[in-house]
């Protein structure tokens, strides 16, 4: 009697867990309504008191209408909070031990905060789309089509130093509360980068180098072009002068913040490993 020969298993390569994990947690993420409520909420609820009831929102400035600006500004918002928070939750998931039972599958650490990271620019879609549903069906007006496809793909691009900006915050605190005070900092940060008012003098100089800064201008690139909108604007009839912003500074600001962001969280990483 002859016994029979089994074959081992064939393990799953790398690249199949690390697809089948972002498939499990981006499931598992929109099943999380009351998160995903808050988070698509948000801007929509702030762009509609502040963008479309208030009055002259439909006023024209480059490019299109008022209330199209404050939508991008609000839809970049939006997904900058939702990429952070995301993110965040991860590197408090990670640091809670869960990383360890996800490498008994083969995925390593890196594929993990990679995965994570992915699946948090995939939820920032949300309430950049939810925000521009909106726009389209009340006040906001661009000048040509193109530019509500173009202004929400770059929308999405600005997010990126934030994603790594929330992962960096909790690796670092280590707590439950990281999270929060995140998304806090991400309300100053948009503040200060002028997206949430129009800056002038030494505020607005001081907001080209923050975060929010260049993902802000890039964002209504499609828009405004090189013209930002300053407190200029909030002054009766059209500035003589547009103030501008050359393309490499807005690029090199989103890709200088998003590699400081990335290198503290790898610092944080790094030190919380040695910790265990």
């Amino acid at each position: 009697m002859t016994t029979p020969v089994t074959s081992p298993a064939t393990p799953r390569s790398r690249t199949s867990i690390f697809f089948s994990y972002i498939r499990h947690e981006l499931w598992r993420n929109l099943r999380m309504v009351d998160s995903l409520i808050f988070l698509i909420a948000l801007p929509l609820v702030i762009f509609a008191v502040f963008g479309v009831a208030s009055p002259g929102t439909d006023k024209h400035i480059p490019g299109g209408t008022i209330a199209a600006y404050v939508m991008v500004s609000l839809a970049l918002y939006g997904a900058a909070t939702a990429a952070t928070s995301m993110a965040g939750a991860a590197a408090v998931e990670h640091d809670s031990g869960w990383g360890r039972h996800l490498a008994l599958t083969g995925m390593r650490r890196g594929d993990y905060l990679a995965g994570k990271i992915i699946v948090s620019l995939l939820i920032a879609c949300l309430p950049i789309g939810a925000t521009f549903l909106l726009g389209i069906l009340t006040t906001a007006q661009f000048d040509t089509p193109g530019i509500w496809l173009a202004s929400a793909g770059l929308c999405l691009v600005g997010v990126f130093p934030f994603a790594f900006f929330g992962l960096a915050v909790a690796l670092a605190l280590r707590s439950e509360t990281a999270v929060s005070i995140a998304s806090g900092v991400v309300v100053l940060l948009a503040f200060l980068g002028n997206l949430f008012m129009p800056l002038s003098g030494a505020m607005m100089e001081m907001a080209r180098y923050t975060p929010f800064y260049g993902a802000g201008v890039l964002a209504h690139w499609p828009q405004n072009g090189e013209v930002i909108i300053t407190g200029a604007f909030a002054t009766p009839g059209m500035p003589e002068l547009l103030p501008t912003e050359s393309f490499a500074w807005t690029i090199g600001n989103v890709v200088v913040w998003t590699l400081v962001f990335a290198a503290l969280a790898l610092l944080a990483l790094r030190r919380s490993t040695v910790r265990r």
